[in-house]
């Protein structure tokens, strides 16, 4: 409750940062189902919260999906 006012104020972006320090995903190999299924390196989240994914074909933001390790 304390850090709502400053999410009011800021939106996510102010913690993005420890988030992805701390998520338990951070730098490993995750696959990921749901409208599409893509393999790759979890990379963090963006200002919007969607999965940063790391794929062959470049960097892919998921909103929505199953993610599991692999």
């Amino acid at each position: 409750l304390q850090v709502l006012p400053q999410f009011s104020d800021t939106g996510l972006t102010a913690f993005i940062p420890r988030w992805n320090a701390l998520h338990a995903f951070a730098d490993r190999q995750v696959s990921v189902s749901g409208s599409h299924n893509l393999n790759g390196i979890a990379k963090g989240i963006d200002e919007q919260g969607a999965l940063l994914l790391e794929c062959a074909s470049g960097t892919r933001k998921i909103h929505s999906g199953e993610v599991k390790l692999k």
